[in-house]
């Protein structure tokens, strides 16, 4: 602290105290008037000079040395702004009082300085230092702002009583001070002719500070934290004058994380208030403002409705259907729609959303949407739909060829890595081609098929092997001509220098040309085409010569006699039974032990060539006439043999590939039985060293494959046949065959071709048995071997009636071979003999299952 002791004697002095330096001055406040009035009254006033507060206190006296003039006493404390006294705004007030009483005590005499002497007389000033030692000073506990005082002359307020002056001087930061050099308070009982105002200089202007609208400040605030705060209409900061908050101040918070994803914060309140809303969001130390950061980080969250339809590819509501967002779980909706609710910062984030309906087979594409800016339904058409494997195998040894690209006519161009399709919607009952290509070192694999997804379940190719260094792997870009246009399925490209991988078919020719050849022009097929000549054009040429006449009339006789000579053959289904493959034949091996590609291959390929046969046209005629096509034993009858016989493809494929934990999932007949149970014993941790002990398996049968599994898991082979439930009284007969459209009339199912009864002499129960098992299940099979027989004939620890199996399917096909036909005999007592045989009981030499 600083004591200044001024005012006049002998005129106006800035210090009485002789040889002092004082830092701060508040210069002569008279205002020149010679009242008496005002003689012995005080007034007390603050001013503000250094970043620190001066108190004083002055008192009306006569200035004896100058004509008894009136003037004043004044003793001032200077305080830094970060120093108080002990008791504050009592203790200010106190000091300056014991101050003023001392020296009026000592020096003045009724109201005169000097003790009312005309000589200077000496003042002893020890008396400062008493006093003052009786006070402590101390750091404030609070910060206040620094105030510097302004230009204008002082102002004035009236105080009630002791308690009102000690709370003012306690509270010098008012606001309203700041434009006057000083404030200067004045007993309300003064007011009047004895009122210190009347000598004191002052601006006339009396303010009324509301003590209770205290100061505080801003103490941690970040203006990066997007924050905004208004107090009294102003903008409140971390800058200094910017920091100051009063009590009653009106103020506003005001705060927005994501005003898509949460309600903004807009606190209002004051700070008196301790009940309003902004005390959420602050905490009052002292007068210091603490913003609580944390208590922004969780505003409200807002919310949004997003709804989703689902329908079918014709815009028909589809109930029942799941839906997913994401990868959380596929959730069963209620009807056709769902409304899901986003709350907070889920408003904002993209979503993936999928519908499916497995029962009918029908999925919808991924969907991506964000619910902030989806204001209208989600649509989510679910389409036909139908998944189907991609199957490459090696036409030379049988073996799954994996990792290979392929591309197929529905403009998506080449693929790799990708071994499944989806076909939705009309796609399913198209035909497709699709083209397999690998490289492999110096090897190529080349593979084409046509495949309608209506009609077959996996896609199989078979791939044709070639080296590098003699077919090049080169592309040929494929132009129609000048006479036709590119049909839907032509490829891009064309592997061939001569062409011979495209179809005719892949160019449509313009009216009036038809396709003739391919021609390599620059590494480019340009197709060819000539003219079509018209039919009575031809026939005029040829009636215009006489040899023309003769051809002709030759030919009406020809044709005459030959629809004369049909008519007389046998019925012309009896022409191909021997080259038609039987439902029992199918059924035989794709049931059986064998399961070879290439015999599978060529039974799909009789299959299909046969499919025409269950197929009835009526209608039309000789002379024209429109036809009409019944194709229900397609459905019925030809493709669920068709689908058999591909899912035995699909096995032998699965099998060669070794992917065991496919084939645990299949359907295995009781033949296949040992296959099955071998399998089922690998433990999936071991998936990959049995498939590399077994090695390549194209050539093994599923008993052998078997055999293999369980040496190498080191169990005792002990393979079982399940018994047969085949009897007498519950064989089947064979299949009747339709005199008129010689097809197979024994399967009526939709679902698969019947069975093939296990024969009870094919029961085995012990492991040493398997190739008796063997030999009897191939005898009785639709293709007999002389190498394979031969081997069976030698084949060592079988039973002794079957070791003369093999011989006697010799001597009956050495029986074929005789020349001689006047021993009918021979063969009718050898044909008992093999009936006798209960081993051939339904066997192809059994006559009587034929």
């Amino acid at each position: 602290m600083e004591l200044l002791v001024h005012g006049t004697k002998q005129g106006y002095k800035s210090s009485f105290i002789p040889n002092s330096q004082p830092t701060f001055s508040l210069g002569d406040i008279r205002n020149g008037v010679n009242n008496e009035n005002p003689l012995g009254k005080s007034a007390y006033s603050i001013a503000f000079f250094n970043g620190g507060i001066v108190y004083t206190k002055y008192t009306i006296i006569r200035d004896t040395l100058r004509a008894y003039a009136t003037g004043n006493i004044a003793f001032s404390l200077f305080l830094p702004a970060n120093r108080e006294l002990g008791g504050k705004g009592a203790d200010v007030k106190s000091l300056l009082d014991k101050l003023s009483k001392f020296y009026i005590e000592e020096y003045v005499r009724d109201n005169n300085v000097n003790r009312g002497e005309t000589t200077l007389i000496h003042e002893d000033w020890s008396f400062l230092q008493d006093i003052t030692t009786e006070y402590t000073e101390q750091e404030k506990n609070r910060k206040d702002e620094e105030i510097a005082s302004g230009t204008d002359d002082p102002a004035f307020h009236y105080y009630k009583s002791d308690i009102d002056l000690i709370e003012l001087l306690d509270k010098p930061y008012q606001e309203e001070y700041s434009r006057y050099r000083q404030i200067l308070f004045i007993d309300s009982n003064l007011q009047g002719a004895s009122n210190p105002l009347n000598v004191l200089k002052n601006s006339g202007i009396e303010l009324n500070p509301d003590l209770k609208n205290e100061y505080y400040y801003l103490n941690n605030y970040n203006s990066h934290k997007g924050i905004k705060i208004t107090a009294n209409n102003q903008a409140r900061s971390d800058k200094k004058g910017e920091n100051k908050i009063r009590a009653k101040w009106h103020i506003e918070i005001n705060y927005s994380k994501d005003d898509r994803s949460f309600r903004p914060i807009n606190a209002k309140g004051t700070i008196s208030d301790p009940s309003s809303e902004i005390h959420k969001y602050i905490e009052i130390k002292g007068n210091q403002i603490m913003l609580k950061y944390d208590a922004f980080d969780n505003p409200i969250k807002k919310e949004k409705k997003v709804t989703f339809e689902i329908k079918d590819h014709y815009g028909i509501n589809i109930e029942g259907a799941e839906i997913q967002i994401d990868n959380l779980k596929w959730y069963k909706v209620d009807g056709s729609s769902i409304t899901k609710v986003f709350c907070g910062e889920d408003i904002i984030k993209p979503f993936k959303i999928s519908a499916r309906k497995e029962s009918e087979n029908l999925y919808s594409e991924v969907v991506t949407f964000m619910p902030d800016t989806q204001n209208e339904p989600v649509l989510l058409n679910l389409q036909k739909q139908k998944k189907v494997k991609i199957f490459v195998i090696d036409n030379e040894n049988g073996n799954y060829i994996p990792n290979f690209k392929f591309w197929c006519n529905d403009g998506k161009g080449y693929r790799e890595n990708i071994s499944e399709m989806i076909f939705v919607n009309d796609e399913i009952g198209k035909t497709w081609i699709i083209k397999v290509s690998k490289i492999e070192g110096q090897v190529n694999y080349l593979g084409k098929i046509e495949y309608c997804p209506a009609e077959k379940n996996d896609i199989i190719v078979h791939c044709h092997k070639s080296i590098k260094g003699n077919s090049p792997n080169v592309a040929y870009k494929i132009d129609p001509g000048e006479h036709g246009k590119k049909a839907e399925k032509c490829p891009e490209y064309s592997n061939s220098s001569t062409g011979d991988d495209l179809d005719k078919n892949i160019i449509v020719p313009n009216p009036g040309y038809v396709f003739k050849n391919w021609e390599l022009v620059d590494g480019i097929h340009v197709a060819k085409y000539e003219k079509k000549i018209p039919i009575f054009k031809k026939a005029i040429t040829i009636l215009k010569s006489p040899a023309g006449i003769v051809s002709a009339i030759v030919s009406v006789l020809v044709i005459f006699g030959s629809i004369w000579a049909i008519n007389k053959l046998p019925d012309k289904n009896n022409l191909f039974v021997e080259s038609q493959i039987s439902l029992k034949q199918i059924n035989d091996y794709v049931e059986g032990n064998s399961l070879f590609l290439d015999t599978l291959n060529n039974i799909k390929d009789k299959w299909e060539a046969q499919k025409k046969s269950y197929i009835t046209e009526y209608g039309g005629g000789c002379f024209g006439g429109e036809k009409n096509v019944n194709d229900s034993k397609v459905i019925e009858i030809w493709q669920p043999v068709k689908n058999t016989i591909d899912s035995a493809i699909t096995k032998r494929v699965l099998i060669n590939s070794k992917d065991f934990s496919a084939l645990k999932k299949l359907h295995y007949s009781n033949t296949q039985h040992s296959f099955k149970s071998a399998i089922e014993k690998i433990e999936s941790t071991k998936y990959e060293d049995v498939a590399r002990q077994l090695g390549i398996t194209s050539q093994l049968t599923l008993t052998q494959i078997a055999e293999k599994i369980n040496e190498i898991l080191n169990i005792k082979s002990s393979i079982i046949e399940s018994p047969s439930t085949t009897s007498e009284n519950t064989e089947r007969k064979p299949a009747k065959q339709n005199e008129k459209s010689g097809k197979d009339e024994g399967l009526k199912t939709k679902t698969s071709p019947p069975k093939a009864n296990v024969d009870e002499s094919t029961q085995q129960t012990d492991g040493k048995d398997d190739m008796t098992s063997e030999i009897i299940h191939y005898i009785k099979g639709s293709e007999l071997d002389e190498e394979k027989l031969e081997e069976y004939s030698k084949t060592r620890g079988i039973k002794e009636d079957l070791k003369t199996l093999p011989i006697l399917c010799f001597d009956f096909w050495e029986l074929g071979n005789s020349t001689d036909t006047k021993k009918p005999k021979t063969y009718y007592s050898f044909r008992d003999k093999i009936n006798a045989d209960k081993n051939f009981e339904n066997s192809k030499l059994d006559r009587k299952s034929t």
